[in-house]
């Protein structure tokens, strides 16, 4: 293995490095395992709807159960996946199935789903053209269609309790080969709110400060008071709504100073990535060609190094496009374009500008060149 490859599993998220192989190696659903298993073997396609707070396992427990169904896993996020997404999953799903293949949808926030996209579940999970589970973190009795309810079994998920965050915190620690006072440890767990991955991600943001020297609570607080304040939707949206703004006022020192705070308050990466790749179409458009060439590359080196590397290529990709010139050609065009369509009967294509010959065309005698 090179330097570099190397370096690159090393970056990968600890969340990720530290993930359950097996079933049995997710931590604080007991009450759940018996219905998890049985889901693992069930002979047909399954429907479920998987609730619980942040952290404390759903999308490894998804994953988990489509490596013990022999399903390909697709993971959805509802904030990201639209009408078009779905049918076109459905349709490479049902290519799956044709070579006897079958297809797990994992479907995050599924509580964000609008009307049109819950509809969409409904036909292939009644057919059992796809096992499907959704994660929400909300009430699915309040924020789901009866409709999809009624077609889905619910698994509730509990807030890990401090003796398990405890076992995740010590894991990780030998894992980064760190040492932790009992104070330190003890204040993780309070901390993580029942939250594994907001434990882990405390722990990666100060791991780099106590290689020489052992983990303690003034430590902690110094290096992860932001982080240990979570990182709710509210804030979520607010943060990166601040940046975009900054990026398209041209104001390279404050969009640099929302992309930290959106960072250290445990905002993923991969977000602020994709977020910065429509921004580059979108607003720099056609001022910029590059700008969209470089933004795509930095998506992909933040899937490939992970933080906290990440934080510099998302750095230089937001002073680039903050810099940038901005055009909205393109934006508005197709916008101005696709609301003509909606209003209008589809337009008959001129002959000179098809690319092909019919069979009916060429029998009448028609050439390309007519």
């Amino acid at each position: 293995m090179s330097l570099f490859e190397e370096h690159m599993v090393r970056a990968r998220p600890l969340a990720e490095e530290l993930r359950p192989t097996s079933l049995a190696e997710v931590l604080g659903q007991d009450h759940a395992r018996a219905r998890l298993e049985a889901l693992a073997t069930a002979p047909r396609t399954i429907a479920v709807i998987m609730t619980g707070p942040p952290g404390v396992g759903k999308t490894t427990i998804a994953s988990l159960l489509a490596r013990a169904r022999g399903e390909h896993l697709v993971e959805l996020h509802a904030t990201d996946t639209g009408v078009r997404d779905l049918r076109e999953a459905r349709a490479e799903a049902a290519r799956r199935a044709r070579h006897g293949d079958g297809t797990l949808w994992f479907v995050d926030e599924v509580h964000r789903f609008g009307r049109t996209q819950l509809d969409l579940l409904l036909a292939p999970i009644e057919r059992g053209e796809i096992s499907f589970i959704g994660a929400t973190t909300e009430n699915p009795a309040v924020t789901l269609s009866p409709a999809l309810l009624s077609r889905c079994d619910v698994v509730r998920l509990r807030a890990l309790e401090p003796p398990v965050l405890r076992a995740v915190a010590e894991r990780a620690l030998a894992h980064l080969g760190l040492i932790a006072d009992d104070a330190a440890i003890a204040w993780l767990v309070a901390a993580a709110r029942g939250d594994a991955r907001a434990l882990l991600r405390i722990l990666e943001r100060a791991a780099p400060a106590a290689a020489q020297r052992p983990l303690t609570v003034e430590l902690l607080e110094r290096i992860s008071e932001i982080a240990a304040l979570g990182l709710d939707d509210s804030t979520h949206y607010e943060l990166a709504s601040a940046l975009i703004k900054s990026m398209r006022q041209s104001r390279p020192t404050e969009a640099i100073r929302w992309l930290a705070a959106a960072l250290a308050a445990g905002e993923d990466p991969r977000f602020i990535a994709r977020r910065l790749v429509i921004f580059a179409s979108e607003d720099v458009g056609l001022a910029d060609p590059e700008a969209l060439v470089l933004a795509a590359a930095a998506a992909d080196t933040v899937e490939r190094i992970g933080m906290p590397e990440a934080r510099i290529t998302l750095a230089h990709v937001v002073l680039y496009l903050a810099r940038a010139p901005k055009s909205r050609e393109a934006y508005d065009a197709i916008e101005a374009a696709l609301a003509e369509a909606s209003t209008k009967p589809r337009p008959i294509v001129p002959e000179e500008l098809r690319g092909q010959i019919t069979g009916i065309e060429r029998r009448r005698g028609i050439t390309p060149d007519d």
